[in-house]
């Protein structure tokens, strides 16, 4: 459902004359990439259905069916640079979700402090979520990642026509999802 909104967006706002080299689908998906999946707590069928595709809305973030949204048709549409593929990031992508425990501590109270904190793996362990099961219990028996990445920015190549080489000028066009 998420691709025929941002296919139905494109649409909408293409204008005579546009050439588009690549475009991005961003925002808080609500699964992550670490977190092994199951069926979400209290949901017939493991389905969240709070919006179509479960992809944009805001489910409980500790029971996720994180499963079924890794293998999701977006990641074959979308390059997420993050993503080697379903359940395995990067070495180097870092969690946005922060644990929830210690999100008031000192050491990220402030941009500043996050940021000092952040730059060391003893502090990602710390401060950042980590994997969960489907019953919404942190998963101890995963292999600590760098944290439950679900913020995500997308993108996609379009084929331009040859011999393009100079932009003369751009433009932005975004929508907040309702």
């Amino acid at each position: 459902m998420a691709l025929g909104w941002a296919q139905a967006f494109q649409e909408t706002h293409a204008q005579a004359g546009d050439i588009v080299a690549f475009d991005v689908f961003c925002g808080d998906l609500n699964f992550d990439n670490c977190s092994p999946g199951g069926s979400r707590a209290g949901e017939a069928g493991g389905r969240w259905s709070g919006r179509p595709g479960g992809l944009s809305a805001s489910p409980p973030p500790l029971s996720p069916d994180d499963k079924r949204e890794q293998a999701h048709e977006i990641f074959s549409v979308y390059t997420d640079p993050c993503r080697v593929g379903p359940g395995q990031d990067e070495p180097w992508a870092l969690g946005t979700l922060m644990n929830s425990q210690a999100i008031y501590d000192e050491a990220v109270a402030t941009p500043e402090t996050m940021k000092r904190t952040l730059e060391h793996s003893e502090g990602r362990k710390k401060y950042l979520a980590g994997p969960v099961q489907a019953s919404a219990c942190p998963d101890l028996s995963a292999p600590r990642s760098e944290g439950r990445r679900i913020d995500y920015i997308l993108y996609r190549e379009h084929q331009s026509p040859a011999g393009l080489k100079t932009v003369s000028g751009e433009a932005l066009a975004c929508s907040l999802g309702t």
